[in-house]
């Protein structure tokens, strides 16, 4: 994939700006998915490989080390990433 996205802190998650860095990360997740029910099915995988453990319904402000954490982990998968599946080996 060989995108870039800046480093995921706690002011993406405490703040309301025009698009977080995590809400990126959270659209390449979708659309490397496949997009829509897949897409979101890919992205929950991917945040549970990269160490989020929590329920879908908490929020990540919530538990925002875990957050930070694997939306920084994801973040490195990304950058030399060709496909989903290599994005889950990453993380693994």
């Amino acid at each position: 994939m060989g995108e870039k996205f800046s480093e995921v802190d706690a002011a993406d998650f405490e703040k309301i700006r025009e698009k977080p860095e995590y809400v990126k990360i959270e659209e390449a997740l979708v659309q490397l998915g496949g997009g829509s029910v897949a897409g979101v099915k890919f992205k929950k995988e991917a945040l549970k490989a990269a160490g989020w453990r929590h329920h879908e319904l908490t929020t990540y402000a919530a538990k925002l080390d875990d957050a930070i954490k694997a939306f920084n982990n994801i973040r490195s998968a990304l950058v030399s990433a060709s496909s989903k599946d290599d994005v889950l080996k990453k993380l693994a």
